[in-house]
């Protein structure tokens, strides 16, 4: 499916290309139509040979084997255990971990009951 869809667009491509037209770049964008200070550029329908094909092909596969070895070697790069060193003066106590108060749900408009005091022996 998606190989009948590149071909289809290429198709459609060179299908576009055929008619020769003439392209203008102004700065860093082409167009159809010419601005100040236009260059023509000459629109090239030739496709490539199969010779060509065959070798951008292997040539992808160079890279992508190529791009695979450096993301395996960054990846046991990264796995690797870092040593810090932390200054003894610079060290700071940990926080106290935070106790929260103690919550007691009431009925509204009851009145708050005495804590009772322990008895010592």
């Amino acid at each position: 499916m998606k190989r009948q869809l590149t071909i289809a667009i290429a198709i459609s491509c060179i299908g576009a290309a055929a008619g020769a037209q003439t392209i203008y770049r102004c700065g860093s964008t082409y167009s159809q139509q010419p601005c100040a200070g236009a260059t023509a550029v000459e629109a090239s329908s030739r496709a490539p040979t199969s010779a060509e094909a065959e070798a951008a092909r292997k040539q992808a596969e160079r890279d992508m084997k190529l791009a695979t070895a450096m993301e395996t070697t960054r990846l046991r790069e990264e796995a690797k255990p870092v040593a810090a060193y932390i200054p003894k003066e610079k060290v700071e106590e940990a926080p106290k971990p935070h106790q929260p108060e103690v919550f007691v749900a009431r009925v509204p408009g009851e009145k708050k009951k005495p804590a009772k005091k322990k008895k010592r022996a």
